[in-house]
């Protein structure tokens, strides 16, 4: 009687559990994994929220800036109405220059037609008490073999500078004249006395480009045989006048770089760039 309950016990001890208790272990563990990732679940939707946040903020703001659609289209309006009215602007600007160069060249050529009876003498010994009228005669006609010349007046003009003679004003009968008197200036070398037509310091500036201008053709085609000549500001060749404006080289069908180039049969482009540039310093007489 005694062993029966010894084994008894001694199987008990192998498992020491019932199955139900078993069973509500692994039901425990269960709802115990769940809580932790309900949890784990709670704090990345708040991170989440809370990054969609802060990048949904600056959006809503600039949404509260953006302007509305008749905005944008009264914008729209205003430029198209600016853009035209700066069109019209230009129009009006680009008028009025093409007004004030063909002024500026009227008043060059109302100028030119009262200067053209006059030539300036330049180096003439200043004397005091002179008689100019006097001295000028005996010039043209001991010096120059010129006799008989009627001289309308003369005078100097400027102020004077140490020892140098002021320039003389010689008044003439008519241009015929003064060109003659001009042509026989060569006359005049070896005595310091230099002849000259009477020009506007803008229109001789304008002279001194063509006469470089004239110099370095010559110099860039040598075997050149086509006439040039100047006159007053303008340079005529073959029969062709060319002038300056500001800066750019003109003549009567408009682009004078391109028709200076035909006539010499080379491009004469950098030729007439660099005498604007000031790159040929040399001074040359007519």
């Amino acid at each position: 009687m005694s062993e029966g309950p010894e084994r008894n016990s001694g199987k008990r001890s192998r498992c020491q559990s019932s199955p139900d208790s078993e069973s509500s272990r692994k039901v425990i563990r269960r709802v115990s994994t769940m809580v932790v990732d309900k949890e784990l679940h709670d704090a990345l939707m708040e991170s989440f929220t809370k990054l969609l946040d802060n990048r949904i903020e600056p959006l809503d703001k600039a949404l509260k800036t953006v302007v509305k659609k008749d905005d944008l289209v009264k914008i729209s309006t205003m430029m198209e109405g600016l853009k035209e009215e700066n069109r019209i602007l230009k129009e009006e600007v680009a008028r009025l220059r093409g007004e004030n160069v063909s002024l500026d060249e009227k008043l060059e050529a109302l100028d030119r037609k009262t200067r053209r009876n006059t030539i300036v003498l330049k180096g003439a010994e200043e004397k005091p008490n002179e008689d100019l009228l006097q001295g000028v005669c005996r010039l043209f006609g001991e010096v120059m073999g010129l006799k008989g010349v009627n001289i309308v007046g003369a005078y100097r003009v400027g102020k004077k500078v140490d020892k140098t003679p002021r320039p003389v004003i010689v008044d003439l009968p008519n241009s015929y004249t003064a060109s003659n008197v001009i042509m026989t200036s060569n006359k005049l070398k070896g005595t310091g006395i230099s002849v000259s037509r009477d020009m506007s310091a803008d229109c001789r500036q304008r002279c001194n480009r063509m006469l470089k201008l004239r110099w370095c053709i010559r110099n860039t085609i040598p075997s050149l045989q086509i006439p040039m000549k100047i006159n007053h500001d303008r340079l005529i060749v073959d029969g062709v006048a060319f002038h300056w404006r500001c800066d750019t080289l003109m003549c009567k069908s408009g682009d004078g770089v391109a028709k200076i180039s035909e006539i010499c049969g080379q491009d004469l482009s950098e030729v007439v760039k660099g005498v604007v540039d000031g790159r040929v310093n040399r001074q040359l007489k007519p």
